[in-house]
């Protein structure tokens, strides 16, 4: 599962990628914080940030033509942490149509 947010900013959307790399940069010293004391995933998780966004997300489009192959047989997933928050208290969601059903459930635990 890669996880993964912008890191650059131009213009007066500059606070859009600080807050994606911020939770970024925190799950991932969660999920090294909770590994160390014997946690497993059943996934492995890949962090990454993207450079280039504002022109064309040349950093996203060099690393998926770099590694093709990992892209079609190992990852499951993506996760965007782009404007992982906005606005007011309502939780939206955009996804593949088969992560539906795993969000709805998700959503059912909270």
């Amino acid at each position: 599962i890669v996880v993964g947010a912008r890191r650059d900013s131009l213009g007066p959307g500059a606070a859009a990628a600080g807050v994606g790399t911020g939770l970024l940069l925190e799950l991932a010293r969660l999920f090294a914080a909770i590994s160390r004391d014997g946690f497993q995933l059943r996934r492995t998780l890949l962090f990454v940030s993207w450079d280039g966004a504002e022109f064309g997300h040349l950093g996203a489009t060099e690393w998926l033509e770099g590694y093709p192959n990992l892209l079609h047989t190992k990852v499951a997933a993506y996760l965007s942490l782009d404007q992982a928050v906005l606005g007011d208290d309502r939780f939206i969601a955009k996804s593949s149509p088969l992560l539906v059903p795993l969000l709805e459930e998700a959503l059912s635990q909270v």
